[in-house]
């Protein structure tokens, strides 16, 4: 298609990163999510749930953990981290991510 870039290239030339658990902690609350190379790695895997609302949550594959943003909130700058999985759309929308 004219006018597309290649999929798997983001924004500053980062090509083929990913979120991903530093150290693989598996601990809720610790801001410990960062960017890394994909390497299948468990704590590099995460599963798109679609909520009813049609948001989506991500949940590691290494625990029963949700990317969430710090603190409960979903102000823009957060950083992120992982909590227990809500599946609640609408409620502590921190861990609600809508495509736009």
């Amino acid at each position: 298609m004219a006018g597309l870039r290649n999929p798997h290239r983001a924004a500053a030339g980062v090509e083929h990163q990913f979120p991903g658990l530093r150290g693989g902690f598996t601990t809720a609350g610790t801001p410990n999510i960062v960017q890394q190379s994909a390497n299948g790695a468990a704590t590099a895997l995460w599963l798109l749930v679609q909520l009813s609302d049609g948001s989506y949550a991500f949940e590691n594959h290494n625990g029963p953990l949700c990317l969430d943003l710090h603190g409960g909130s979903s102000a823009p700058g957060r950083r992120p981290d992982q909590w227990p999985c809500k599946n609640t759309p609408g409620t502590d929308t921190n861990q609600d991510f809508t495509p736009r």
